[in-house]
């Protein structure tokens, strides 16, 4: 609404109420947004974290390594790189396998194991189950559960992008319940908050 001295965006769409905002913003009035918007449009996604896409938690603490390489120089490469996963590949590049620093822990060194006699392709986990950068939270999280996996590949065509964690959703999952909880009452406030123009 407009009365000539300020203005009031009341914008449902994020996308929308950001052309909105650059368009009134060079006629000189006042422009008023509710934060409950304001945090939709700068995010430029659905206000449930369980909806955004799968993109927007991935870490990239991980390392591509052949599956033929041994766990020893495998180590190596993860201390140098700081990563915590690796991904295996085939000779023809594919991903074949994932191995986590508990796979090696377990595996190698509790078993007593000569880390540089084990290889990769005897120790990693497969088939990989990976998601497309297209895919949510929410799908992501009934790939873990259908599958009993904790980590996932993100991956665009066969390029990987990075992995999406159990742990990693667990502050996402806190957030949403929050989210739900609240938006009612965000709801209230700003239906009966009313702007005090000149401030």
């Amino acid at each position: 609404s407009c009365d000539g001295s300020h203005l009031d965006l009341h914008y449902e769409n994020p996308k929308t109420a950001l052309k909105g905002i650059l368009a009134w913003s060079r006629t000189g009035l006042k422009i008023l947004i509710y934060p409950i918007y304001l945090e939709s449009s700068l995010h430029g996604m659905t206000t449930d974290p369980l909806e955004r896409s799968v993109v927007s938690y991935i870490h990239g603490q991980f390392v591509i390594i052949n599956e033929k390489s041994n766990v020893a120089d495998a180590v190596k490469t993860m201390n140098k790189k700081n990563a915590a996963t690796i991904i295996a590949t085939n000779d023809e590049g594919k991903i074949s396998g994932v191995v986590t620093d508990s796979d090696i822990l377990d595996k190698v060194v509790m078993a007593g194991e000569d880390s540089d006699q084990i290889y990769i392709k005897n120790i990693m986990s497969y088939p990989v189950i990976t998601i497309s950068t297209r895919e949510t939270v929410n799908d992501a999280l009934d790939l873990m559960r259908v599958n009993a996996i904790k980590r996932i590949i993100v991956t665009d065509s066969d390029r990987v992008l990075g992995i999406i964690t159990q742990e990693s959703l667990a502050n996402v999952i806190r957030t949403s319940v929050l989210e739900k909880t609240f938006r009612p009452y965000r709801a209230l406030v700003r239906e009966h908050s009313k702007p005090i123009i000149g401030n």
